[in-house]
């Protein structure tokens, strides 16, 4: 047994090798089982494995009472598996283990959470920022390259093209939005604006069904209008009175002349 063994040391009558069961042979330290090897060569530790060198097995290693753990390769795949407990991975800092990425029973991952409600969840512990980072070999490596999608610290979500280019947006083989990343201009159908002026938000299209369209259900309200307002102060957002005369906006028509679609065909002007 592991408190007698059979094969033990002189003065240490309770450290040595025993046989535990039908082709079972097993080691006791203190009395103790250390390690039982099986008929099937199984080998069970009771305790921590450490040391620099590598442990290698030719099929599965179980760890835990019960084997409820297994790192485990055959000819097709390496699997990490767990019977009944997610799988944490952690890193030491602040003097304490710190969890870092949970898989979660139901499948769900979760960076910085261990009880992650979406197939991946990203959490940081305070109000901070948090995002995900697309980098290549081009953009670079740093927090300020690629492109990065995330919630800042005012709980606003956020794309964020750290290369200054453009944002797009596209289903099947079709690229049907971009927003430019040289001027902000966000083009529906096409890649760029067309016109010289107002063209913040350009529509392109080559058929009647390409168009802007308002229309409000409500039977106590009016129907939508377009509004054009115009303010003499210099920052978005400021108020400064426009004087008699000053202009508050256009309605430009464009023709193209076989160059481009700079000319002016027509024109409507608002003043004070």
């Amino acid at each position: 047994s592991a408190s007698a063994p059979t094969h033990t040391f002189y003065s240490d009558a309770d450290t040595g090798m025993y046989r535990s069961g039908a082709n079972a042979l097993s080691f006791a330290t203190g009395g103790s089982n250390a390690l039982t090897l099986n008929s099937s060569q199984n080998a069970s530790f009771a305790g921590t494995i450490t040391g620099s060198s590598s442990i290698t097995a030719t099929t599965t290693i179980n760890v835990g009472t019960g084997g409820g753990f297994y790192l485990k390769q055959d000819s097709s795949e390496s699997t990490i598996r767990s019977e009944s407990q997610p799988i944490v991975l952690q890193t030491y800092a602040s003097s304490a283990w710190q969890d870092r990425l949970t898989i979660a029973n139901s499948g769900f991952v979760g960076l910085g959470t261990d009880s992650p409600q979406r197939q991946l969840v990203l959490y940081k512990n305070d109000s901070g920022q948090t995002q995900i980072q697309f980098q290549n070999q081009t953009t670079g490596t740093g927090s300020s390259d690629g492109f990065g999608v995330g919630l800042d610290t005012q709980e606003d979500g956020f794309l964020w093209n750290y290369e200054g280019g453009d944002i797009y947006f596209g289903r099947a083989s079709t690229r049907f939005m971009t927003l430019e990343g040289s001027s902000g201009n966000l083009c529906v159908n096409d890649t760029t604006a067309r016109l010289p002026n107002g063209n913040t938000v350009s529509i392109a299209g080559d058929n009647s069904t390409h168009g802007l369209s308002v229309v409000r259900y409500n039977s106590s309200y009016g129907a939508y209008a377009i509004n054009i307002g115009r303010s003499k102060n210099n920052t978005v957002g400021g108020n400064t009175a426009l004087a008699n005369n000053d202009v508050i906006g256009y309605v430009t028509w464009y023709a193209n002349d076989g160059t481009d679609t700079n000319s002016i065909a027509a024109q409507i002007e608002a003043r004070i």
